[in-house]
């Protein structure tokens, strides 16, 4: 039996009708704040689908929230990386060392904060992977997903990277693709500053919306055969198409 609240439709049986309607009112909240405004194709209203785009700032995941529940009306189950679903996971340094070069902030939060931010996210249901090594538990999760035709949100570069950067995609988000080459996969990019003082919360953030294409798409397009690394390019591409000129044209 279909479940609406607030209007969306909440796919995942698991997640608490509470805990739904604080994520969309929450993410409501903040997209009102930062003056949110989306430009584009549209969204995929049903059956399984993926957004994905380059991760710059802790609310892009409550951004992507509110742009799957305002747009299309369904919720979105995200991927979060593991030792932040479990704040008792320890995840491998090297993997620190390598997220620290780039803008991960959270890496060093402490025992608290990642058990509040643990908390705050398994109330959405979210897929935990382990960064630069997807397990086959968690593509298992990702299918049984596809399989009850949610729609899936994934920042592919494993990590926050500075505004304006958009590669350095991991290539596990092609495997999701090859493993389900029907699944429409759509880029979007949200263009704000990073909050540093109370004056950046002034910067309205802008959303652009790329067109929905799958595995099988593109494979037709490139007429032979496919490689992970192509595919990923590919994804690259998509997102680096988006830009704000773009987005004040349409």
């Amino acid at each position: 039996m279909e479940r609406r609240i607030l209007g969306v439709r909440i796919e995942e049986e698991s997640i608490p009708a509470v805990g739904a309607t604080a994520f969309i009112c929450v993410s409501e909240v903040l997209a009102v704040l930062r003056g949110a405004s989306v430009r584009g194709h549209r969204i995929p209203r049903e059956g399984p689908a993926v957004l994905y785009g380059p991760h710059h700032d802790e609310s892009d995941p409550l951004i992507l929230y509110w742009l799957a529940a305002s747009k299309a009306r369904r919720s979105i189950r995200g991927v979060a990386r593991r030792d932040l679903v479990d704040p008792n996971y320890q995840e491998d340094p090297k993997v620190k060392e390598w997220a620290g070069n780039k803008n991960d902030s959270l890496n060093n939060a402490p025992p608290l904060v990642r058990k509040v931010i643990a908390a705050t996210l398994n109330i959405g249901a979210p897929l935990a992977v382990d960064r630069l090594e997807y397990t086959e538990e968690f593509f298992e999760a990702v299918n049984a997903v596809f399989a009850s035709d949610q729609m899936l949100g994934i920042f592919p570069q494993g990590t926050r990277y500075p505004v304006g950067e958009v590669r350095g995609f991991m290539r596990g988000v092609a495997f999701i693709a090859h493993q389900n080459p029907d699944v429409p996969f759509q880029a979007f990019r949200i263009f704000h500053n990073k909050v540093r003082s109370p004056l950046d919360l002034l910067i309205p953030i802008r959303i652009l919306l790329g067109p929905p294409t799958t595995f099988n798409q593109v494979k037709k397009q490139v007429a032979g055969r496919l490689t992970f690394r192509g595919f990923t390019a590919y994804l690259e591409d998509q997102v680096a198409s988006l830009t704000l000129d773009e987005f004040r044209g349409l």
